[in-house]
């Protein structure tokens, strides 16, 4: 396994969804931090990408 699994890291999606700010990516590291876990790696997440398919575009011609 890669050496980067022995790592913490934090994903502000499961705390912000696509609100994310600066000031509560700060906040989030301070209150981990002084929970003594702080993160190794942070993933910036605003949720920009969609996962979901167009339901128009999937039934075109087929109905």
């Amino acid at each position: 396994l890669p050496g980067i699994i022995d790592h913490y890291g934090w994903c502000t999606w499961d705390a912000f969804y696509q609100e994310v700010t600066q000031e509560g990516v700060e906040v989030g590291l301070q209150s981990l931090a002084s929970g003594g876990s702080p993160p190794k790696f942070v993933i910036i997440d605003d949720g920009w990408q969609s996962v979901g398919g167009d339901p128009e575009e999937e039934t075109n011609g087929q109905d």
